[in-house]
């Protein structure tokens, strides 16, 4: 089953078994249809308290990890790429990037490369690279700033086709 929930206000500094609690509530009080069979779903998940970058970048090395950032500015909206964007960012998360890997250029500047949702016209060919390791609280953009759920041990599951005989 798939459940769309509004975000829970991270505002109220909830712990994440707080947080947990008050999703566990929320999907008992839908009223969810039942007339459906899921065809993929997880057994688990891990959770990344905000601002921990250390352990961020630990679940990113396993698998990329989908993140929102603060980017409601022309800089970064018009960022053409070439170098490690550090400018301007936004003053909410609004914006879903998913970050594929992490480094650190020849001047020793850490980065994490993020696949970004615009076209191959922007960025390096739909990528950038954002600073990291800056050491301000939620990461440059915001990009480690909110409560993170990573799936863990996938579970697929095929519908069985009916075929209409001719």
């Amino acid at each position: 089953m798939v459940v769309f929930l509004r975000p829970v206000s991270l505002q109220h500094n909830y712990t994440v078994v707080e947080f947990l609690r008050k999703m566990i509530i929320r999907i008992r009080q839908m009223n969810c249809r039942n007339d459906f069979i899921p065809v993929a779903g997880f057994r688990d998940f891990q959770v990344i308290p905000p601002n921990d970058e250390q352990q961020l970048l630990q679940v990113m090395v396993q698998q990329p990890v989908t993140v929102n950032i603060a980017a409601a500015t022309d800089e970064l909206y018009n960022f053409k790429g070439g170098e490690i964007y550090s400018g301007a960012c936004g003053n909410e998360t609004d914006h879903s990037v998913v970050i594929v890997n992490y480094g650190v250029s020849n001047e020793g500047t850490k980065y994490w490369l993020i696949k970004n949702s615009l076209d191959e016209l922007w960025g390096e060919l739909g990528y950038f690279r954002l600073i990291r390791g800056t050491g301000t609280l939620g990461g440059h953009c915001g990009i480690n700033s909110g409560l993170l759920f990573i799936p863990l041990s996938r579970v697929l599951k095929f519908p069985i086709m009916h075929m209409a005989s001719y």
